[in-house]
């Protein structure tokens, strides 16, 4: 189980992370809990402070990459859909 200080870093690489995606393979959407290839993203919310990933499944901007140093899981996903949704 996560610390809630762990979970509001990882909420943090949701947001503005159009460039994490060219390097991260894997992600996946804490809304929905799909894990999904990166490629698979089609569309971002662009606003000044960058551009966000939306997911391909279920269309909300709660998509995290693999490359912080958490592994992207269906536990992960779930634990922070209960805590952010």
């Amino acid at each position: 189980m996560l610390t809630e200080n762990e979970l509001l870093r990882i909420q943090e690489f949701s947001l503005n992370n159009m460039a994490e995606f060219e390097e991260s393979k894997i992600c996946g959407c804490f809304y929905c809990c799909k894990i999904f290839n990166s490629d698979e993203i089609e569309q971002y919310i662009s606003d000044e402070e960058g551009d966000t990933a939306v997911c391909p499944y279920c269309m909300i901007d709660s998509v995290i990459g693999e490359g912080h140093g958490f592994e992207i899981s269906g536990s992960l996903l779930k634990e922070m859909n209960e805590f952010w949704f």
